[in-house]
């Protein structure tokens, strides 16, 4: 480095670029649209899709265990392990199409708050 460059800074606010010139200008990092929550929308989201699949596709853990149970044939077990992800994939598009017309975001906010208490206390319910 000779003793005319200047080393790149870099603060949060604000960044120096050199520009085409040799000339250096200071400049602002740019602000996400989202306010910087698009992470944790990301995680969140990853989240819930490894429980969705989790559910849909460890079925084969408790297939031996649901046989007995039922004493039902393999065919009539495995089709409900089968129709599971069947049923998500197939009114996923329809019930967001749904939901996005004729709920507003409050109420879908309520209403996900709603359903997830009800998974947290079904379990404990007699």
């Amino acid at each position: 480095m000779s003793a005319d460059e200047k080393p790149e800074v870099v603060n949060e606010d604000k960044e120096q670029k050199e520009d085409e010139e040799g000339e250096w200008e200071e400049f602002e990092a740019p602000v996400p649209p989202d306010g910087g929550w698009g992470w944790v929308v990301m995680i969140s989201s990853f989240l819930v899709m490894v429980i969705v699949d989790g559910v849909c596709y460890t079925y084969s853990v408790f297939f031996s265990e649901l046989l007995d149970y039922f004493e039902a044939g393999r065919s009539k077990t495995a089709l409900v392990g089968a129709l599971v992800p069947a049923c998500y994939l197939l009114v996923g598009k329809a019930t967001s199409q749904l939901v996005t017309r004729f709920i507003s975001s409050h109420g879908q906010l309520v209403t996900s708050q709603l359903v997830t208490s009800e998974h947290i206390r079904r379990p404990y319910q007699s």
